[in-house]
Parts: structure tokens; sequence; C-alpha cells
């Protein structure tokens, strides 16, 4: 994990396929992001309740041992109202699943992708309006 420059948003990556994982942290490291790291929904939630400062956007597989990316979701808006969501899977999204986070700035994005989609997705994302900022307990 790169050292984290000052002011540097952080993100955090959730997938349970390690080789996943370790190249959407490699995209983001290159882009001077702080990336934080997790396996599993449940590993998200101990990450997330560890670090002190805010998280700025979470890279959430869909479909994951103990913990989907679905159910983290909600976990997460209970401390940070207006968190950013990027949802990656290689299953088809239904589309109104997305409808249904009024006030998140959430996104979807099919495996496989490439790393300027990865870029663009996340980059358009954090630069998203919204309605309240929040940071956890």
């Amino acid at each position: 994990m790169a050292t984290p420059i000052s002011d540097a948003e952080t993100v955090l990556v959730v997938d349970d396929d390690p080789e996943i994982r370790e190249l959407i942290i490699s995209v983001l490291n290159r882009q001077s992001y702080h990336v934080l790291e997790a396996a599993n929904g449940q590993e998200a939630l101990d990450v997330a309740s560890a670090f002190a400062a805010p998280i700025h956007l979470i890279v959430s597989d869909v479909n994951m041992p103990q913990m989907g990316g679905w159910k983290l979701l909600e976990q997460l808006r209970a401390w940070y109202p207006s968190i950013r969501f990027l949802m990656v899977s290689g299953y088809p999204q239904r589309e109104e699943s997305l409808a249904e986070l009024e006030g998140t700035p959430t996104a979807f994005l099919a495996k496989p992708f490439s790393a300027n989609e990865l870029s663009e997705a996340v980059r358009d994302l954090l630069d998203r309006p919204t309605r309240r900022r929040g940071n956890h307990a």
C-alpha cells in the first residue's frame, strides 16, 4: 500500500478475489489515492471502524462470502450517510438496485473492466456532489 499523501482521497477496496483486489489497488495507488483493503464485507466493516479518517469511496464486489456488497453498503451508510459506492461484478446488474439508493452516489462497473474504465468510474463518483457528508461514529 502506498504511503498516503496529505489530502489524498481514501478508497476502501473490497473483493474476495485477491488477484482482482490487488489489480484494483494497483490502479488506485498509481493515482495517489490512499487505499485500504478487505477480502469481504465483514472485514471491510472492521477496517472502516478502525480507520480514524473519512473514507471517500468504497469499491466493492457485489457477491462475496460472509457479507456481500449490498449488505456492506447498507451498513456503511449508517456511518457515512452519503458514501460513494462503486459496485463491481461479473454478473448482470439490476438497474432497480441502484435506483433504490437515493442520495447515495453509486455506480456499477461490470467485470472485466480496464484500468481506464476503473479510473474514470472512481473519479466520476468522487467528483459527484452529495446531499450531506458524514463521518463514522
